[in-house]
């Protein structure tokens, strides 16, 4: 998850190294208010945590879609003698549904935490 916020001055998005799962969390970690500065137009100013939301990460995907393309070229390297037979699309197919599996999974919980993140106030 990538925790951000717009600049009040440009618009521009300030983004926050820190790994929260919730509001609270942040707030506990950073203030309830505080002081941000944007990279674009060097403005400092005070932020409140509601402000901040947060958008999911793109490692996490591109994490997720590593897994999937290596997963399914790993496993089909290792099984490739049982995929030549007369039923190699159905091993083929099962093969498949793991790594979307863990994919899927990855996705679906970034997906969550994010939605969760920005449904709660502080």
């Amino acid at each position: 998850m990538q925790l951000k916020t717009n600049c009040r001055n440009c618009q521009s998005e300030i983004r926050i190294k820190k790994s929260v799962n919730d509001r609270l969390e942040l707030a506990l970690e950073i203030g309830e208010i505080s002081i941000l500065k944007c990279e674009q137009c060097l403005e400092k100013r005070k932020y409140h945590v509601n402000e901040i939301i947060v958008k999911e990460s793109k490692s996490i995907l591109l994490f997720a879609l590593f897994i999937f393309i290596f997963g399914t070229g790993s496993l089909f390297y290792f099984f490739q003698n049982h995929l030549i037979s007369p039923n190699s699309l159905i091993a083929f197919g099962g093969l498949l549904i793991i790594p979307s599996l863990i994919y899927a999974i990855l996705t679906k919980q970034e997906e969550e935490n994010v939605r969760r993140f920005n449904q709660y106030k502080y």
